[in-house]
């Protein structure tokens, strides 16, 4: 009886211990990034930043520009509706104001193309970093003495 229960703990303990000094081996075996390629992920996660937040400027200034405009738009329906068509100078004050609202309205879609067209760089440049960056497996050695060289220099 004492034999068995002897033999149930070493095996019990055979497959417990077994897979820690495989994960070991494999992980000596396991393919860990530089620091030059550690510093330039984060050299370029740090250029991300920046594009995204010039990014979430033009965003805003593009949103406040369409409230502005539906602001505008709303006035001249409103406008339009009290306009005393027999009165020229009226027209004329009103159609103005239409051809000041149109070109604002004009300049907000060429400004919408361009804020579409820094998106999309926005987004290539971020596949890019996922793509060279995700995986990236640093030392704890190496990440730290990446991260105090730019504490150094001034960076994050």
């Amino acid at each position: 009886m004492y034999n068995a229960f002897v033999t149930i703990i070493a095996f019990l303990l055979m497959i417990v211990i077994k897979p820690v000094f495989a994960a070991d081996s494999e992980l000596k075996d396991y393919k860990f990034s530089s620091r030059v390629q550690f510093r330039a992920c984060l050299d370029s996660e740090d250029k991300l930043k920046v594009l995204r937040k010039m990014l979430d400027e033009h965003i805003a200034e593009y949103n406040a520009t369409i409230s502005l405009i539906q602001t505008g738009a709303a006035s001249l329906v409103d406008e339009q509706k009290n306009i005393d068509l027999a009165d020229a100078m009226q027209v004329d004050a009103f159609n103005k104001r239409s051809e000041k609202h149109n070109t604002l309205v004009k300049s907000s879609n060429d400004r919408a193309g361009k804020l579409k067209a820094e998106g999309d760089a926005y987004n290539a440049e971020s596949i890019k970093y996922n793509e060279r960056c995700a995986g990236l497996v640093v030392r704890i050695a190496d990440r730290e003495a990446v991260l105090k060289e730019r504490n150094a220099d001034g960076k994050r």
